[in-house]
């Protein structure tokens, strides 16, 4: 995932990597790192931690311009409920924020 954030006045990468943990009690989740110093980058982390299947959903169906459809299939690794639902809730794409989340 490439997410760009602004940091004194430049475009930068949001996150230093994404790991995907396949294995083990944390199979199924995600290890992220952000530079300490880029505080856009921590708020975007502390969003994504707390709306993770709304956030996800807005960035690829707003942002990336993806289909309904290709959403959808991304989203099968989500919780089956927070996928679905993810798609009626409301995303500020200026902002990367969920501002009407549709919870089960």
């Amino acid at each position: 995932m490439y997410i760009k954030v602004d940091h004194e006045g430049e475009s930068v990468s949001a996150f230093q990597s994404c790991i995907l943990c396949t294995s083990g009690l944390d199979a199924g989740t995600v290890r992220v790192t952000v530079k300490a110093e880029v505080h856009a980058a921590i708020e975007l982390e502390e969003k994504i931690k707390v709306r993770s299947a709304t956030l996800m959903w807005g960035y690829l169906n707003k942002e990336m311009r993806f289909s309904s459809n290709t959403c959808k299939s991304l989203m099968e690794s989500f919780d089956i409920d927070a996928a679905a639902l993810a798609s009626h809730s409301v995303y500020n794409v200026n902002a990367r924020l969920v501002v009407a989340e549709f919870m089960d």
